[in-house]
């Protein structure tokens, strides 16, 4: 992808994700957050998951939330970082990314048990 192309999807994200956190203060300030579906900003890989890129691991949580957290940044991937994640369903393990498929093609991998979000 040429230069243009990676500005045109940087500029994207960066529009996706201000938009997603204006609607999580929203969701805050009206109190609806268990009524939006985070997960609908990505992409769904079902039995796949990027091997090898694993920047911060989150367990105990759910899909939605793990998109949550992708969106918003954490300490480790902070806002605007986060490219994927993928979920273990068997664990309820949350890794989240700073890559994604478009950049580490060869590191998408099958795993029943795994789903991968761009």
């Amino acid at each position: 992808m040429g230069r243009l192309g990676e500005l045109q999807v940087t500029q994207t994200r960066q529009y996706r994700a201000g938009s997603v956190v204006i609607l999580l203060l929203f969701c805050v300030i009206t109190e609806v957050s268990a009524d939006v579906d985070f997960l609908r900003y990505f992409t769904k890989y079902d039995d796949s998951g990027l091997s090898g890129f694993n920047h911060q691991s989150i367990n105990g949580i759910d899909e939605d939330q793990c998109a949550v957290h992708c969106l918003t940044g954490t300490t480790t991937v902070p806002f605007g970082h986060c490219r994927s994640f993928d979920y273990t369903h068997s664990s309820g393990q949350c890794v989240l990314s700073r890559e994604d498929k478009d950049t580490v093609s060869e590191a998408l991998t099958p795993g029943s048990d795994f789903t991968y979000y761009q």
